[in-house]
């Protein structure tokens, strides 16, 4: 099952920007200058979106003598944090959170359920990132307007990321959530003979698509 979902084409966001970002840190910083020229702004190649997400890129950056886990971390919660402030508190239904417990560690959850949920199905998101970066509030805008949009209940999962948790420790988890879930749908939300599906963007897209070649009972993945 696909859903015809408009946001999708937002997400692709998520690409770019993680793109724009490498090559801002590994050839210094080069947009903390030209993101401010008017050559730049006015170069049609660039969308009036990737010119202001560019200049929002370079006023968070910060010099650095390294590509430390923590600092890149910090700067990916940060830039999503600005980028996505006038969205995060849109989202009309409930936001719950929640641990699961896997074979290696209790692994935290964000489930939300729109206003008038159907009880057929429900979607588990894995976001993006490279395995390393990223998080449930990085791509909490993404999860937001989708369960709106599709009045079904999604849940983001914040799986372990390299390098101090290396393959497969993340994807292990990760599929230890989602047969969690599907051995206990009427606990999230949904009826029992609910589907399940599973989606992610960018590193989160290879571990769903994993998901469906490993566990069982997954009813449909969602193509981004």
């Amino acid at each position: 099952m696909i859903f015809p979902l408009p946001y999708l084409q937002k997400c692709v966001r998520a690409r770019k920007y993680f793109i724009i970002y490498l090559l801002i840190t590994y050839f210094k910083h080069p947009l903390l200058s030209i993101a401010k020229t008017r050559r730049f702004q006015m170069d049609p190649r660039f969308t009036d979106e990737a010119i202001a997400y560019c200049q929002l890129t370079a006023s968070l950056l910060q010099p650095s003598n390294g590509l430390s886990a923590e600092f890149l971390r910090k700067f990916f919660e940060d830039v999503h944090a600005k980028g996505n402030e006038k969205l995060i508190e849109t989202f009309t239904g409930s936001l719950e959170e929640r641990k699961v417990t896997t074979k290696s560690a209790d692994i935290p959850i964000n489930i939300y359920t729109p206003i008038d949920a159907e009880k057929d199905k429900l979607v588990i998101y894995f976001h993006g990132g490279g395995w390393t970066l990223g998080s449930r509030s990085t791509h909490q805008s993404i999860v937001n307007l989708a369960a709106d949009l599709t009045k079904t209940i999604w849940i983001s999962v914040e799986y372990r990321l390299g390098p101090e948790y290396r393959y497969p420790i993340w994807l292990d988890e990760s599929c230890d959530v989602t047969r969690h879930i599907i051995e206990n749908k009427e606990f999230y939300g949904v009826d029992q003979a609910a589907k399940i599906g599973v989606v992610g963007d960018s590193a989160g897209a290879m571990i769903s698509t994993s998901i469906c070649q490993t566990v069982k009972n997954i009813d449909f993945q969602v193509q981004t």
